[in-house]
């Protein structure tokens, strides 16, 4: 079929349809068909085939795709029982090393070990009493802050309101004035 050159022409023009009723006409064609056979039957037919050729690569494409996969993964496993090994045989030597020590390198040791851990996190510091009343300090100027904004937004919803009440008062006068 792709020697006739269906894959040349667009799909649905007159050229394509016309390449399909010659494949039909073609007696070599449909040796197993009864009768005459369609253009529109050969068509179906040819994409029921292709949609199953797709299908097929795209699974076997895929099975690669994990075989892949595993065999990587499968690669890797001894290097990282490797490193796991060799971790234990190192937390071993260094358990073992420290079961024979004396007592003076045990606490030459254990020194050593308070100064990296100094070196690596910080005391925490209590706080003074100066950092309270700081504290205290920031705490009550911020708390007037709030209250005077406070009595600012009301003072603004109370002018709002009297402007109000002077509107409505206001339209109440000019519409006695224009029923008089």
């Amino acid at each position: 079929m792709a020697a006739q050159g269906i894959i040349q022409f667009k799909s649905g023009s007159k050229k394509r349809g016309n390449i399909w009723q010659t494949i039909a006409k073609n007696p070599n064609c449909h040796k197993n068909f009864f009768n005459s056979v369609t253009s529109r039957g050969v068509r179906d037919r040819f994409t029921i085939i292709l949609r199953r050729c797709k299908a097929k690569k795209l699974s076997d494409l895929i099975y690669y795709w994990k075989i892949k996969n595993l065999t990587r993964k499968l690669m890797q496993k001894p290097k990282v029982l490797k490193k796991k090994i060799s971790a234990e045989k190192e937390l071993a030597i260094d358990i073992r090393k420290r079961a024979m020590e004396t007592i003076g390198q045990t606490s030459k040791r254990s020194k050593s070990d308070e100064c990296q851990d100094d070196k690596i996190k910080e005391r925490k510091k209590r706080r003074t009493d100066g950092d309270t009343l700081a504290w205290l300090e920031k705490k009550r100027k911020t708390e007037r802050d709030l209250k005077y904004k406070e009595h600012q937004l009301e003072e603004q919803r109370e002018e709002r309101e009297f402007q109000q009440r002077e509107r409505k008062e206001q339209t109440k006068l000019m519409q006695k004035n224009k029923d008089k």
